[in-house]
């Protein structure tokens, strides 16, 4: 009993087809990396001066926060930061959702 295994008789033709019809293919499109890299500096330059506009105009209030929130231990502060970052992150995930 022979189980050798033989190629079809047209097998090698066409893997050789399919080596010359890769090898003229024009190559893979090259990543915009300039376009992405003046993009990012952009939006770090308006993100910054956006920030700096947001933190002049609430200065006031937050010194006033400030103030109310000496008095408290810091635990108290910890747990309403912690507070706010999961109602902001929940907020987040149902905007996702809802979007849907």
């Amino acid at each position: 009993m022979n189980l050798e295994i033989e190629p079809a008789p047209d097998f090698a033709e066409r893997v050789m087809a399919a080596v010359r019809r890769e090898a003229v293919a024009p190559g893979p499109i090259p990543f915009p990396w300039r376009r992405l890299l003046a993009t990012a500096a952009v939006a770090v330059v308006v993100s910054t001066i956006s920030l700096a506009a947001v933190a002049e105009s609430i200065e006031g209030p937050l010194s006033e926060i400030r103030k109310a929130a000496e008095g408290l231990p810091p635990a108290h502060v910890a747990g309403a930061a912690a507070a706010i970052v999961v109602l902001g992150a929940l907020i987040g995930i149902t905007a996702r959702l809802a979007s849907r």
